[in-house]
């Protein structure tokens, strides 16, 4: 109880302090107001407006009104008060001062309140927008025809396959040629119709990846291995197509495909290093992509295929002797993602209130930390005191990283540092109560609430 009454005495201080600095940088920064020199006294409404300018209350700018536009002015002026008689008391101090209101040959001129901002669309909303948005912008036709074309060669294969008309082995060949062909005459039309070449080269990247698909699950005409390395292959050509055109759609179609691939490819009894190793090169490729292109759609890919399936993983398979390497596979995606945050920041200048920063993506450097301390959780809980040391060293990685933005970007990753920063302190604090009592965890948490009061006054 001595506690909280020091702390609201603390706090009520702090807050007249800041409001008395406040209101004596606003009443520094207002220029003077003038009023009519053959005005000798004020009338009590002027005296009522200086005396809130004093104390630092918003006012409006006055200026004489002639003497012809008073009786009009006051008609407007009574109009205008039985109309606001009847409206919302939300709406009382704007409609009570309407733009010209004479009083004593003064007009006080006010800007109207600023309508307020729209409530963010909800998620399924931007769905449905970009989804509208893909059909109707662009070509509407060649997206549609791809689409059509995609559906028509898989039931193709299907029905050739029952009714028999064709070897297995041609009806694929056919197929994955068209694939081809729809990147040839996608890239020979990048520069006279760009839109239209790169629709015709998405349609043919699909078309491979179903190819290779079906050769393997459906009739297994190509051994695991040798699907898997076609399948590599096609994600490879299609990012380097991506770059090439600045492309970041065929971009993130390819790398849907490369992560797609093991989970369309597997047979249940394949090895976790395996799968992590995969995506481990599939993550370097995409910080590769990061340093020369700020392409947060398919970072966004990367970074939710690769935490959702070691999620999954870790939840249906992991066992305590899969430690070492789990965590091995742990830290690296970590350290990309990390580093993918921080380029994507390098890569995105943001002007701000006081100045030019650096953009930060708040999924990335905010969902990296939190998914994998939770896994990080999963996978030390066998060990004594696993989770404080984890806790700890997420906090001390953080820090150290702020520490380096800091010192190096100046004031240009000043939102990136504070983000750092707000999560290493976060990660110190929740290592206190994994790894001591409450009493302890009361004595610490208590001289933290101190210093954060310091570096608040």
């Amino acid at each position: 109880l001595v506690g909280a009454a020091l702390g609201l005495a603390a706090g009520w201080g702090l807050r007249r302090a800041v409001r008395t600095v406040v209101r004596r940088e606003i009443a520094a920064a207002r220029p003077a107001r003038t009023v009519p020199a053959d005005q000798a006294t004020a009338p009590d409404w002027a005296n009522d407006m200086a005396s809130d300018a004093a104390s630092g209350a918003p006012t409006v700018p006055l200026t004489p009104a002639p003497a012809s536009a008073r009786s009009a002015a006051a008609t407007a002026a009574r109009a205008d008060l039985h109309t606001d008689a009847d409206a919302s008391t939300d709406d009382d101090t704007d409609s009570f001062f309407p733009a010209t209101v004479p009083h004593g040959g003064m007009v006080a001129s006010a800007e109207p309140r600023p309508p307020r901002a729209p409530a963010p669309p909800s998620p399924l909303q931007q769905g449905l927008a970009w989804l509208r948005d893909w059909l109707t912008q662009g070509n509407p036709i060649v997206k549609a025809g791809l689409v059509i074309l995609f559906i028509g060669l898989s039931f193709l294969a299907r029905y050739a396959a029952q009714a028999g008309l064709l070897p297995v082995e041609l009806r694929l060949a056919a197929i994955g040629a068209a694939g081809v062909a729809l990147l040839a005459v996608g890239f020979r039309q990048r520069a006279a119709r760009p839109g239209f070449g790169l629709a015709l080269q998405g349609g043919g990247v699909a078309v491979l990846y179903l190819t290779v698909f079906a050769a393997f699950r459906l009739y297994g005409l190509l051994p695991q291995l040798a699907a898997f390395a076609l399948m590599v292959l096609v994600c490879a050509g299609g990012c380097a197509l991506a770059l090439l055109q600045n492309a970041r759609a065929l971009a993130f179609m390819a790398f849907a495909g490369g992560f797609a691939a093991p989970l369309l490819l597997s047979t249940g009894g394949g090895s976790h290093v395996g799968l992590f190793g995969y995506y481990t090169l599939l993550n370097l490729a995409i910080l590769f992509i990061a340093t020369r292109r700020a392409w947060r759609e398919v970072n966004l890919l990367g970074f939710v295929a690769t935490f959702g399936t070691a999620g999954a993983w870790g939840w249906m398979r992991y066992s305590a002797e899969h430690y070492a390497t789990s965590q091995l596979f742990l830290v690296i995606f970590m350290a990309i993602y990390i580093a993918t945050s921080i380029l994507y920041a390098r890569s995105t200048p943001l002007r701000l209130g006081w100045g030019t920063s650096q953009a930060v993506d708040s999924t990335l450097v905010f969902g990296t930390p939190l998914l994998g301390f939770g896994l990080q959780a999963g996978l030390v809980g066998h060990l004594w005191y696993g989770e404080a040391f984890s806790a700890l060293a997420f906090g001390a990685v953080y820090l150290l990283l702020t520490a380096a933005l800091v010192r190096r970007g100046g004031g240009h990753y000043r939102l990136l540092a504070e983000c750092f920063l707000a999560l290493g302190i976060g990660f110190a604090t929740l290592a206190v109560p994994l790894a001591l009592d409450a009493r302890w965890t009361s004595a610490v948490w208590a001289l933290e609430g101190a210093a954060a009061f310091w570096v608040g006054a």
